[in-house]
């Protein structure tokens, strides 16, 4: 029986490994920015300012960063992540729509048809980073108060939950497609 559901867009080759390419060139550029905002107080950088939750807790992180000098790092790092959200969700969400759509053919249906779920889970999880990015923009630049730590927090837990799940999906369907036989139609 044929299915109704039209085929999404995915992403031609080319332009997802672009974005591919680009996602984990800046990934690499934002850990190396990264490394010096690593102390005793913020132990994991950035994303432990994403998780601090609290006024009283990123004034300690921003407090430390401002003692080392380092606090204009975190803000470049803070904007290059605005970037980088875009691209992580895009290729994710492309890599989603790539392997659904190469599961289908080999007959997976039900797992290819995670593909379009998944790839708005991408999407949703940059909108996610962006809002969370905003937040933590202002507690940075402006002063540490609520609600903005605690609305950075809100966005980052679901955030990194939704690109995980997505990025599972790729790997674990993409390893299926690799050395699965390709099904045979019913």
């Amino acid at each position: 029986m044929k299915s109704n559901r039209r085929e999404p867009p995915a992403p031609r080759g080319g332009m997802l490994f672009l974005a591919i390419a680009l996602t984990v060139a800046l990934m690499v550029i934002l850990v190396v920015l990264d490394g010096p905002l690593r102390n005793d107080v913020a132990g994991s950088g950035t994303i432990t300012f994403e998780l601090a939750g609290s006024p009283e807790r990123a004034a300690e992180i921003v407090t430390s960063w401002e003692a080392t000098g380092d606090k204009t790092r975190a803000a470049f790092a803070l904007g290059l992540d605005f970037l980088y959200a875009l691209l992580y969700a895009f290729a994710i969400a492309g890599a989603c729509l790539a392997i659904g759509r190469r599961l289908r053919k080999r007959g997976w249906r039900r797992l290819g048809a995670l593909d379009v779920p998944l790839a708005w889970f991408a999407i949703a999880a940059g909108l996610l980073d962006w809002t969370e990015n905003a937040a933590l923009a202002v507690v940075l630049i402006d002063r540490p108060a609520s609600p903005w730590p605690e609305i950075a927090l809100a966005c980052a837990t679901p955030k990194f939950v939704l690109i995980a799940v997505a990025i599972l999906y790729v790997l674990a369907a993409g390893v299926a497609s690799l050395v699965g036989k390709t099904r045979v139609k019913a």
